[in-house]
C-alpha cells in the first residue's frame, strides 16, 4: 500500500508540473513508464529530457522551463541537449544522418548563444557515453545520433552483402531495368509519330502488344 501511495503521489506531482508549464498531460504516463515514481526527481535534475526523442517536447520549450527553474545558460545538460537537438533537427528537417563536427559545434553555440569550447566539451561527453557517434566521412569528422549511425551501418552492410553474394544477378537486374525504360520510351515516341485517322483505341492496343513483346525479349 505504501508503494502504491508513493507512485500515485509521484504521478500527481508530474501532472502538476506539466499543467504549470502548459504541457500535454499525456506526457505524465510516458514519464512514469520511463522513470516510475522518481519521474519528478528526474525532471528536477534535467528538464531537458523532455526534448529527447522519447517525449518530443520542442527544445525551446524545455529550455524556457529549465531557465525558469534556475538552470544556468552554460549548464552541461543544456549544452548536451542543444547538441542532440541540432542533430535531430537536421535529420528530421533536412534528412541528414550526420553533421560535420565543426558545423555541429558552431550551430549549437549559435543556438545557445554560448562558446564553442563549452559545446566541444559537451559533445565529447556525449561521445564517451555513446549517445553520439563520431566517424571519419570523406574529409570531415561526421557526428551521428547513435540510431542514425546504426541504421546507416546496417544499410551499408546489407548492400555489401548483396553485392558479394550475387553480383552478377544484380548487374542483370540493372540491365533489365534499363531495357524496360528504353522500350517504354520508344513506345511513347512511336505513338507520338502515329498520325492519320486511325482508331486511337486500336493504336493503343497495338502499342500494348508491342510493349509486351519488348518486355518478353528484354526478360
Amino acid at each position: 500500500i505504501a508503494e502504491s501511495w508513493r507512485e500515485l503521489a509521484g504521478l500527481r506531482r508530474v501532472l502538476d508540473f506539466l499543467t504549470k508549464y502548459d504541457l500535454p498531460v499525456g506526457l505524465a504516463m510516458q514519464l512514469f513508464r520511463r522513470y516510475g515514481a522518481d519521474a519528478m526527481d528526474a525532471l528536477r535534475r534535467n528538464p531537458y529530457l523532455l526534448s529527447g526523442e522519447a517525449f518530443g517536447v520542442d527544445f525551446s520549450v524545455s529550455d524556457e522551463i529549465a531557465l525558469s527553474m534556475g538552470f544556468s545558460g552554460d549548464s552541461s545538460c543544456r549544452t548536451e541537449a542543444g547538441v542532440l537537438f541540432e542533430l535531430s533537427h537536421n535529420e528530421q528537417s533536412g534528412g541528414h544522418v550526420f553533421l560535420p563536427r565543426e558545423k555541429l559545434v558552431a550551430a549549437t553555440a549559435q543556438l545557445l548563444d554560448g562558446d564553442t569550447d563549452t559545446v566541444e566539451k559537451a559533445l565529447d561527453d556525449l561521445l564517451e557515453r555513446g549517445s553520439v557517434v563520431q566517424e571519419q566521412v570523406a574529409n570531415v569528422e561526421g557526428c551521428y545520433l547513435r540510431r542514425c549511425h546504426e541504421a546507416e551501418t546496417y544499410v551499408c552492410t546489407r548492400v555489401c552483402a548483396m553485392l558479394a553474394d550475387k553480383p552478377d544477378k544484380l548487374r542483370r537486374d540493372r540491365a533489365r531495368t534499363g531495357h524496360r525504360v528504353c522500350a517504354i520510351a520508344a513506345a511513347g515516341r512511336g505513338a507520338g509519330r502515329a498520325g492519320g485517322a486511325a482508331d486511337p483505341d486500336r493504336r493503343a492496343g497495338h502499342g500494348q502488344d508491342d510493349e509486351r513483346a519488348r518486355h518478353r525479349s528484354a526478360l
